[in-house]
């Protein structure tokens, strides 16, 4: 168990990793991965699960985007803010690289803007 889901390890190794909501098969919040990640540990029951394998806040927020692109070989244009590449954002109501990680589930997003459109805002 101390090596299930072992980003830690990966990224000390040079591997990227990709990591998702994994929606629909379970909760398609994003802020329950970066929970698991951040804390390792169970968001229902509170148990540790490989606390050697945290990542760090920067760490996740690259897995998900940067990684994730490169994942699906689309790194040329997705996974981060550049000239020429696909501007799909989301902007949320906290500075992730600020937020504590026991808390960050309570991070909400405000917007989503996909090809520049917003396509999400949550209610005032």
């Amino acid at each position: 168990m101390n090596y299930l889901f072992a980003m830690e390890s990966y990224r000390r190794r040079g591997i990227l990793t990709a990591i998702g909501s994994d929606a629909p098969i379970t909760h398609p919040n994003p802020m329950n991965s970066f929970f698991g990640a951040l804390n390792r540990r169970d968001i229902r029951t509170g148990d540790t699960v490989g606390p050697g394998q945290r990542v760090s806040i920067k760490d996740m927020v690259r897995m998900f985007t940067y990684n994730g692109a490169y994942a699906s070989f689309e790194e040329d244009r997705k996974g981060s803010l550049e000239p020429g590449k696909l501007a799909d954002i989301v902007i949320l109501d906290w500075d992730l690289l600020r937020a504590d990680p026991a808390h960050i589930t309570d991070v909400k997003v405000r917007y989503t803007v996909i090809d520049g459109q917003i396509v999400y805002q949550a209610e005032a």
